[in-house]
């Protein structure tokens, strides 16, 4: 019986049998992808090898892990990923092409989906006694067929921990050794800080920033409810002296408690029981106190004292807690509008609106964290009162560069965490305006590049000139901030090359060892442009960010030194024409 169906629903089946193919489609270049990336790890060895042979005639350095950053350094510059990429790719291929090979056979003919063979592959690695593995490959291809990928990692997890107990509690144990910190930014003015750490305790913060964020909205709630009660009935004076509505009991648990205390509220100023943690007052957080950690001394101390109003400051300074960490108008103990927030409800004039704290669970469970982490000491650390001490007396700092219009309120924008991303004018301004020293840095108003003056070594200037121009490791593909890079002549200085910033990168350890002991090479342009080349001879080119503009200063010769280089068609300097370096962006 065929049964007729309308015309929107007739699209939406061939819309349905396109996205299927397509779907397969892409089930089979995920196998191919595996399949060719799994040839990765024999090519390293057969690299290694090659260097072994040169290294008995003396021409390849004898770190064994040379090859691998060399093959991985080119694939990960051909195909435009990471090397971290590039090392989880070929450890993925490496699981499902020698253990998992059911698996990705599935994958292949479009059974299930790339997400969930690598779901499988991973799971199942954590298991070492192979026939226990083979048990577990089977039931999980058994599920993920009428599983989303969201529901198979879960029901994998505990496949395994039923499967294997004990190699469970022993990973358990283990897993504490990976914990570890990473920043990453994620748009304009939002970055995204991880942790990762022992379950326990990461619960437990996240649910005592949850009861914090909680009983601030509480007290928010009640704030705005006792002033709606007081202005309906004309009543006048401080939160608590009228009874509002919507005070009842609120239960909390202390840390250690056996038991749930149950107190019953009468205003909104109420202190909480003996056994739980007080609240943080996120509207009136404690100033991170502390000397400023400037590394870069300048000619100004106040943005009146610039003498180029377009030129651009950079500086680092201490995080204030009083000051929001998102800014003024939209950071930590600020209200909606960006007003401060005091603890109860404002006393304002009975025909004024008060600006109450609008914000959500999750800002102020955010709000709460950065309070907890840019103000609070820390207790366990430091075996003697002195490390303690030092240790508590590390500030938060951050550096800045923002442009001098800004600061003048004659343009808006260009302010920025160096090597982070972009920040609002007005946050940039409030650090500027605690901040006891500045630099000032003049670039190139067609590339953004900074100018540079020469030295023997670089100087101080120059290395702020150059974290300013690279803002992270110059190899293609890393974003290692320059902060944590070596300054690499790009022409070695034994071999005649200049220290000037036209002869002068930053380089990550990584890549600044692969530079000298592999086959890749690079040469240097002008406008700081990087043209690297691969052991396989392709090119891959790296231009600064340039995130800053500003007037230059005419009187300085931005490459002040001749270069000659015995090899003339890697190290010659040709003449720069503007037209042929165009604004890195």
């Amino acid at each position: 019986m065929t049964i007729a169906m309308s015309p929107s629903v007739a699209e939406l089946d061939e819309l349905l049998d396109s996205l299927t193919q397509s779907r397969a489609a892409e089930c089979r270049a995920f196998a191919a992808q595996m399949v060719a990336f799994d040839k990765v790890e024999t090519l390293v060895q057969r690299r290694e090898m090659e260097r072994a042979h040169r290294r008995s005639l003396g021409t390849a350095s004898r770190d064994p892990q040379l090859a691998q950053r060399e093959v991985y350094a080119e694939i990960a510059a051909t195909l435009h990923m990471s090397e971290w990429q590039v090392a989880r790719k070929a450890g993925q291929a490496r699981l499902l092409v020698n253990e998992f090979f059911d698996t990705l056979c599935d994958v292949s003919d479009g059974s299930l989906s790339p997400a969930h063979g690598s779901i499988i592959a991973d799971a199942g690695a954590e298991i070492d006694d192979p026939i226990v593995q083979a048990e577990f490959q089977d039931v999980a291809r058994d599920m993920a067929r009428e599983m989303t990928p969201a529901q198979l990692k879960h029901a994998v997890a505990g496949l395994v921990q039923r499967l294997d107990p004990e190699g469970t509690e022993r990973r358990v144990k283990e897993a504490a050794t990976a914990r570890k910190v990473t920043l990453r930014h994620l748009r304009a003015g939002l970055s995204r800080l991880t942790i990762d750490g022992p379950t326990d305790q990461l619960v437990g913060m996240y649910n005592r920033a949850s009861d914090m964020a909680g009983e601030l909205l509480a007290q928010n709630a009640a704030d705005k409810s006792e002033w709606q009660f007081r202005r309906a009935n004309g009543a006048s004076g401080e939160p608590g002296d009228t009874a509002a509505p919507g005070h009842g009991s609120a239960q909390v648990v202390g840390p250690g408690a056996s038991e749930t205390t149950s107190t019953e509220a009468t205003g909104p100023g109420d202190a909480t029981p003996a056994d739980a943690p007080a609240p943080a007052h996120a509207t009136e957080p404690a100033d991170a106190a502390g000397p400023v950690d400037a590394t870069a001394p300048g000619d100004a101390t106040a943005p009146g004292d610039a003498t180029d109003p377009a030129d651009p400051v950079d500086t680092t300074v201490p995080i204030d807690a009083t000051g929001p960490v998102g800014g003024p108008a939209a950071g930590c103990g600020r209200g909606s509008t960006g007003a401060a927030v005091p603890d109860g409800a404002p006393a304002v004039a009975d025909d004024e609106e008060p600006v109450f704290d609008e914000r959500t669970r999750d800002q102020l469970m955010t709000d709460v964290l950065c309070d907890l982490v840019l103000t609070t000491a820390s207790h366990g650390h430091g075996t003697t009162d002195d490390r303690k001490d030092t240790l508590n007396g590390i500030t938060p700092t951050v550096q800045i560069t923002i442009p001098a219009t800004a600061l003048t309120g004659q343009t808006v924008g260009g302010a920025a965490v160096d090597g982070v991303g972009p920040i609002e004018t007005a946050t940039a301004a409030h650090y500027a305006a605690i901040a006891p020293h500045w630099m000032r840095v003049f670039v190139d108003p067609d590339t953004g590049v900074p100018i540079c003056i020469d030295k023997h070594d670089p100087t101080a200037a120059q290395r702020r000139f150059l974290r300013v121009r690279d803002e992270r490791c110059r190899f293609p593909g890393c974003r290692r901030p320059a902060q944590k890079c070596d300054i690499d002549h790009t022409v070695a200085y034994a071999e005649g090359g200049p220290t000037c910033l036209c002869n002068l990168e930053h380089l990550c350890k990584r890549h600044h060892t692969l530079k000298h002991n592999t086959d890749w090479t690079v040469q240097q342009l002008p406008g700081g442009v990087l043209i690297w080349v691969a052991p396989t001879g392709r090119h891959h080119v790296t231009r600064p960010p340039g995130s800053v503009r500003f007037v230059p200063a005419p009187w300085l010769d931005p490459d002040p030194h001749p270069h000659a280089h015995p090899d003339a068609q890697m190290h010659a300097w040709p003449a720069y024409d503007p037209a042929d370096d165009p604004a890195p962006f």
